[in-house]
């Protein structure tokens, strides 16, 4: 213990750490950029009449537009100035803060990249990423140093690796492991017509759990570093080509260059940018370091303490946590499942008995539609969002309820919401939902046609 205590405040080339704060900058600012010309800001904030909230957070508003604007050209900025390391201090703290307000004001639009860059931006507020190479260091030289603590690596590869790992031990399911969410994504289009779909898929879906699993393994053993970061390069480009996944392909690829030498960017660029003179270092003990370090300490803990158990929070709840969702965001469940159905809700005022049909199109986007019909957490809140509607149209009490028909990696049709329940009995809670139906549909086998002969 006390030696790897002492590791962590080992000096260690900062030439790495510069590459990620460069890379991941320049990366983030075009993509929070591209919010303001591709129409993003309307169609996901400002035209939506109503926003999925998520729990604790219920308080997050849309602000006006010219401060939605102004917002996301303000987080735009600041990530480029990440990249430059201009006043990085005051940018990483805008960037997490704003990006996390942005992320907090829909869960329609959850994204796993999107939780990875609120805590890697919340990584790097700690993590001196500006002592070189950057506009900071050329204003105020005191700070610059050729070094930096090997926490700031260990923390961001702890991280990344997390994903991965969670990421493979999630496929260890028997819907993944049959190949169904990998059928179903697989366009026909894609694959030669002489080609076997069905061995297809099974070859991509076991390549990816077994990359997920054995990757970090790979790229921490320095004789198969090389080789690994290779297939995470065509792991990430094959998952750009074959699916809508944004930045993360980008972003991950950047992110794992952290496992190699400290020093290698140096190395490439024959020290033009840094030298390899590192200061001597003493090792430390837990009753030398000094209040910053053991408060650092204390600060480094939780925090892997809260990743490793946070997204295991779904071993809590019963039943199939991609069919309830209970404990699926923020657990590194990516690309696990493929859910297509319908929702209808019926309003009824107990006072008359009268009743209503409401179809939920009329009041959201087609993004909600699909998340809502498919995600039973976010109906409570829409139900209280439709009893709101009519209390404003006169009703003193009205019961919602809804019928909602889902199928998962390919299975037939079923309730996944008790049709019989108020739904504005209940509010949102950490606790089991005692309203979701169990998923009772059997997985099928995957039904190969026979490709007519050329």
């Amino acid at each position: 213990m006390n030696n790897i205590i002492s590791s962590l405040f080992r000096p260690v080339d900062i030439s790495s750490i510069v590459f990620v704060r460069i890379a991941l900058g320049l990366l983030l600012s075009v993509k929070v950029g591209s919010y303001l010309i591709t129409g993003y800001i309307d169609q996901i904030w400002l035209e939506p009449d109503f926003h999925f909230t998520y729990y604790g957070f219920h308080w997050v508003k849309v602000l006006p537009a010219n401060y939605m604007y102004t917002l996301v050209t303000g987080v735009s900025v600041s990530a480029l100035f990440i990249a430059l390391g201009l006043f990085y201090r005051i940018s990483t703290i805008v960037f997490f803060l704003g990006f996390s307000y942005l992320f907090l004001l829909d869960q329609a639009v959850y994204l796993n990249h999107y939780y990875l860059v609120i805590i890697v931006s919340f990584l790097i507020i700690f993590i001196p990423a500006h002592r070189y190479f950057s506009i900071d260091s050329l204003i105020w030289p005191k700070i610059k140093r050729n070094h930096i603590s090997s926490w700031c690596l260990w923390i961001l590869m702890f991280q990344i690796g997390l994903v991965y790992f969670y990421g493979g031990i999630a496929k260890l399911n028997l819907d993944w492991l049959q190949g169904w969410p990998m059928w179903l994504w697989i366009d026909d289009s894609i694959i030669d017509a002489h080609a076997n779909k069905y061995l297809f898929v099974y070859v991509i879906s076991y390549f990816g759990l077994l990359f997920d699993l054995f990757i970090v393994p790979l790229l921490l053993y320095r004789r198969t570093r090389i080789y690994a970061f290779i297939l995470v390069i065509v792991f990430h480009m094959s998952n750009k080509v074959l699916f809508d996944i944004g930045i993360f392909p980008y972003m991950s690829i950047v992110l794992t260059t952290i496992y190699f030498s400290p020093g290698w960017p140096r190395k490439i660029f024959r020290k033009s940018l840094i030298t390899d003179n590192l200061p001597d270092y003493k090792p430390l003990n837990p009753e030398s370091l000094n209040k910053p370090q053991k408060l650092l300490l204390i600060m480094l803990t939780v925090f892997v303490v809260f990743q490793v158990l946070f997204p295991l929070r779904h071993i809590l709840y019963p039943g199939n946590v991609s069919w309830t969702e209970e404990g699926h965001n923020f657990a590194w469940h990516m690309k696990l499942r493929d859910k297509n159905g319908s929702i209808k809700y019926q309003i009824r005022d107990p006072k008359t008995g009268n009743s209503w049909d409401l179809n939920p199109e009329i009041y959201l986007t087609e993004r909600q539609r699909r998340k809502l019909a498919t995600r039973p957490y976010l109906a409570i809140q829409f139900a209280h969002y439709i009893e709101k509607q009519f209390k404003d149209m006169g009703y003193e009490n009205v019961e919602v309820r809804t019928r909602a028909r889902v199928s998962l990696n390919g299975r037939k049709k079923q309730l996944i919401i008790d049709p019989n329940t108020d739904l504005t009995m209940y509010s949102d809670s950490l606790m089991p939902a005692e309203w979701i139906l169990p998923l009772t549909k059997p997985l099928r086998p995957i039904k190969i046609e026979k490709r007519p002969d050329p």
